[in-house]
């Protein structure tokens, strides 16, 4: 469910910021189990200014689009508590005239079977 939450918070983040271009969701196998997961979109980049407060709640932010999403920061808070429980780190790349890819790596958990999914 943690999985799930965070990339549905991730692809709604990206699709608020992507007037024009793509937003795309990707898995890679890294191993058996273990998975890496990204969100990319095309829209303006991330300010660098924001980059150090990006994963702190209630910050305020200057983005021309501000007055479309929430300025609580919470989303992303809460992302990042919900891949640290699964024992990884949200990272981000971002620059202007490229967008924005919010990354992680997780593991698989087993089946019921006992195998990986």
């Amino acid at each position: 469910m943690a999985l799930g939450r965070v990339l549905l918070n991730l692809t709604t983040n990206a699709l608020r910021f992507t007037d024009t271009g793509f937003v795309e969701i990707a898995a890679t196998t890294i191993t058996d189990d273990r998975v890496a997961l990204s969100v990319r979109d095309t829209g303006p980049g991330i300010p660098t200014e924001a980059l150090a407060t990006l994963y702190q709640p209630f910050r305020r932010t200057r983005n021309r689009r501000s007055h479309s999403v929430s300025e609580s920061g919470l989303g992303l808070t809460i992302c990042s508590k919900l891949v640290r429980s699964m024992r990884s780190e949200l990272q981000v790349e971002t620059r202007p005239g490229w967008g924005t890819r919010m990354f992680f790596e997780v593991d698989l958990p087993e089946s019921s079977n006992g195998q990986a999914p």
